[in-house]
């Protein structure tokens, strides 16, 4: 009896263990449908499955997860629970009713990312009917995937590849301050070469001299 209980308990905790597995931190987010319009109720952040998406078609819609620089993380498709079968008919050959609510309520429970920003809900023609803030939930600090993205679309515009240090803010006039700023970093940056260059010259000119007037010193004086 003891052996079989043993085994019944080690059985649940292994049954737990991967219920836990497949578990994963989610976003949930609780939405309103009214006439095609929606709206968000709530959202936050659990552990829990995630949906499973479903295949793309003309009648699904779209939640697409995208980070601080706009980048897609996730695309989700799915339908809005807006259909309830009637009634069975009298007739048994009689098709079923099929009511259309002009409202409803439903969740979206999405997988998280670290640098998850926004959550846009589009309808099946694509069009953004909902935009969830999602960057309150993100691990790192709002600023620095702000900071990371800006970044990228300057260094982008310059034709360089992005890199770090250069301070950059998302408004137009910082933004122009910003590259400004940056220009004449780069300005001073080539002054200093120049600068450096000139100063090894320099030495090399004064060490070519030393050279010349010690080897002068060092020539034996001619007989008279």
């Amino acid at each position: 009896m003891k052996k079989t209980l043993f085994l019944l308990f080690c059985l649940l905790l292994f049954c737990s263990a991967f219920v836990g597995a497949a578990q994963q931190k989610v976003y949930v987010c609780k939405v309103h449908y009214n006439r095609g319009e929606l709206s968000l109720t709530s959202a936050y952040t659990d552990t829990a499955y995630p949906q499973k998406s479903e295949e793309k078609s003309d009648i699904t819609y779209k939640a697409q997860i995208a980070d601080f620089s706009e980048k897609e993380l996730y695309t989700y498709y799915f339908y809005v629970p807006k259909y309830l079968m009637g009634s069975e008919p009298l007739d048994e050959n009689g098709p079923i009713p099929i009511i259309e609510l002009a409202e409803t309520d439903f969740a979206l429970i999405l997988p998280f990312f670290e640098n998850g920003k926004s959550i846009n809900v589009y309808d099946q023609n694509t069009v953004l009917l909902l935009s969830i803030d999602v960057s309150k939930f993100a691990v790192l600090p709002k600023a620095s995937f702000e900071l990371q993205a800006c970044e990228e679309k300057y260094w982008a515009e310059a034709g360089w590849q992005a890199q770090g240090g250069m301070v950059c803010t998302k408004t137009a006039t910082q933004f122009e301050t910003g590259k400004k700023v940056m220009l004449n970093a780069i300005a001073q940056e080539g002054f200093s070469v120049n600068l450096a260059a000139t100063a090894v010259v320099l030495i090399a000119l004064a060490g070519a001299l030393i050279y010349f007037a010690k080897t002068r010193v060092k020539e034996p004086k001619q007989q008279a």
